[in-house]
């Protein structure tokens, strides 16, 4: 794969520090590091010298097409895309992304939702099984006008992704995506209905289509609306025991009664083997645990 590419982490030889890559010209590299607000400087082949990569478990493609006009009663140009692609995927040769959000088609179940004089565009999907639940339905166009690529691991959020988009790319998708949403809004003012699921910024996208629930879904991670208790509940093996609100949550996502739940918190520097039930979450903070647990019954 490549070596240079916005997100990709590198780890450096001599102490095991991260680093991530923002961006790079044709003599040097520019690098975000772990827990500093800094950027680190230097040249491509002593950066190539010293670190190591940390392989990506995906791959973000943000672009901007031209719409297949025979796809949308809109006829609207240009079309813009978020897609995800997991590495796993990649290896084995699975064509489909994994993750789709595409803003220029007509969304039948959310104009089934809101009704009336209302105009819903956009599309947001995700899956676990892309080689046997292919999304490629999606994607609709004549040719690409530009694309961005992201390295991304999956304990990353939107928040983290949105980092490094450069501010030229940046600047580039939302022109787009103001576009987008004005020439819409002529077409649905014509006809005397109110535009839903346009942005004029791709932060504003993500937090509306609420990105990271389907970025977690893809690694089969559950979201939660709440978060892991570490005051009083860590065992001294370093586990950590739920509370009983948080233990029913967990027996109505599996629909069975559980014991002997621990909780373990995801350290990407470790492997962990489980011999026992497990799943994984990420709570409200978007810190990502592995629940293990002994099924007692399912219901």
């Amino acid at each position: 794969m490549k070596q240079f590419m916005a997100g990709l982490k590198y780890s450096k030889k001599e102490d095991g520090k991260v680093v991530r890559i923002l961006r790079w010209n044709d003599e040097k590299i520019f690098l975000s590091m772990e827990g500093s607000s800094g950027i680190l400087e230097m040249k491509k082949e002593v950066f190539l010298e010293k670190y190591i990569m940390l392989l990506p478990h995906a791959f973000v493609n943000i672009m901007i097409t031209d719409t297949d006009v025979e796809d949308t009663n809109m006829e609207v140009q240009p079309d813009f895309y978020i897609c995800i692609n997991r590495s796993s995927d990649v290896n084995n040769k699975v064509n489909s992304p994994c993750l789709i959000y595409r803003q220029n088609v007509y969304s039948s179940l959310n104009n089934e939702k809101l009704g009336g004089n209302n105009l819903f565009m956009g599309e947001y999907e995700y899956t676990q099984d892309p080689a046997n639940a292919p999304l490629n339905h999606l994607m609709v166009f004549k040719k690409i006008d530009f694309t961005y690529q992201i390295a991304v691991y999956m304990d990353d959020t939107s928040n983290d992704i949105l980092k490094f988009i450069n501010p030229k790319a940046k600047k580039v998708i939302n022109s787009a995506l103001t576009i987008m949403k004005e020439s819409l809004q002529k077409k649905a003012d014509i006809v005397k209905m109110k535009l839903y699921g346009c942005h004029t910024n791709i932060i504003e996208l993500m937090t509306d289509i609420n990105f990271d629930t389907g970025f977690r879904a893809i690694f089969g991670i559950f979201q939660v609306n709440w978060s892991v208790e570490l005051d009083n509940n860590v065992t001294n093996d370093g586990t950590i025991t739920f509370t009983n609100k948080q233990k029913k949550f967990i027996e109505d996502m599996i629909k069975g009664t559980v014991k002997d739940i621990k909780v373990i918190k995801y350290d990407p520097d470790e492997v962990i083997t489980f011999k026992r039930n497990h799943i994984v979450i990420s709570d409200k903070t978007k810190q990502i645990y592995f629940i293990e647990y002994d099924v007692l019954k399912m219901y």
